[in-house]
């Protein structure tokens, strides 16, 4: 039978990462993302911008990923424990460094096999197209 811990991201232990800078090194205590907390990650860092024609009128949708943005969201919601505080300015000023130490714990947003690349793409989005942050809303289809 499949208990409920069984399927539970919370019900994991939480890991320890040893990242080093220079001679020095420092503990961080993390958790895997859940599921939802991935794919809520990639929705605010996804942009959806109106492409206009000549007549302002909308005639598509061009996709924008920032990973940069779902970086600083995944650590946020990973990190249990760090030495200092996790906050906008001092995760955007890590060095390179720590940053790639810290890029290796969090999960591809594109799965498993995918690289983490900043991608931009055009195309229509689905009707699960939604306005994130400050972008204009994209139409619905």
């Amino acid at each position: 039978d499949v208990r409920l811990d069984d399927i539970l991201n919370s019900s994991e232990p939480p890991k320890t990462a040893v990242i080093t800078v220079g001679d020095k090194s420092f503990e961080l205590i993390y958790r895997t993302l859940s599921w939802l907390d991935k794919t809520s990650c990639v929705a605010v860092a996804t942009e959806y911008v109106p492409v206009t024609d000549d007549d302002g009128k909308v005639r598509d949708v061009r996709t924008v990923f920032h990973i940069d943005i779902y970086f600083e969201e995944a650590l946020r919601r990973m990190v249990v424990k760090a030495p200092w505080p996790l906050s906008k300015q001092v995760l955007r000023n890590l060095n390179e460094e720590v940053g790639a130490q810290l890029q290796v714990l969090i999960p591809s947003p594109l799965g498993e096999n995918n690289p983490l690349v900043a991608s931009e793409s055009s195309g229509t989005p689905s009707k699960a197209a939604r306005k994130t942050r400050s972008s204009p809303a994209a139409p619905s289809s």
